[in-house]
């Protein structure tokens, strides 16, 4: 019976992880995008893609759960930056004609990701472990 409680603890963390990272890029997201009137967005992105960078470095290198829930809140973060602040980019530098497949691309490669992520993991997860 422990065995089984133990699982579904586990269960619950490993949901919450995605979750907990959309929630903070949601929330950091505003933040960047009202920061974007007072500062240059290109400081900015650059801010995002620092912590974005250190915190995939902290996630990769982290000893437990608690050091990683909180790496991939400041991954999301980070990657709200980009989410706030390329699309008006795109907007104004892509040519008319393929602006449509600028926004594509840049979509797709969040959820491509994410995805990929998941896959991978799934793989080198069972040969190399988490840690």
């Amino acid at each position: 019976m422990k065995r089984v409680e133990k699982r579904r603890d586990e269960m619950k963390w490993n949901e919450m992880k995605p979750n907990e990272m959309t929630l903070q890029g949601k929330a950091t997201s505003a933040a960047f995008a009202e920061a974007s009137k007072h500062y240059n967005a290109m400081r900015l992105i650059g801010v995002g893609l620092a912590i974005w960078t250190s915190a995939v470095v902290i996630c990769a290198a982290s000893p437990g759960f608690y050091t990683l829930l909180i790496s991939r809140a400041l991954m999301g973060a980070g990657e709200a930056s980009f989410l706030a602040l390329t699309a008006p980019f795109i907007d104004d530098v892509a040519p008319p004609k393929s602006k449509t497949v600028w926004f594509a691309m840049f979509y797709m490669t969040n959820t491509a990701g994410f995805a990929l992520g998941y896959m991978v993991g799934g793989i080198l997860g069972p040969v190399v472990g988490w840690r």
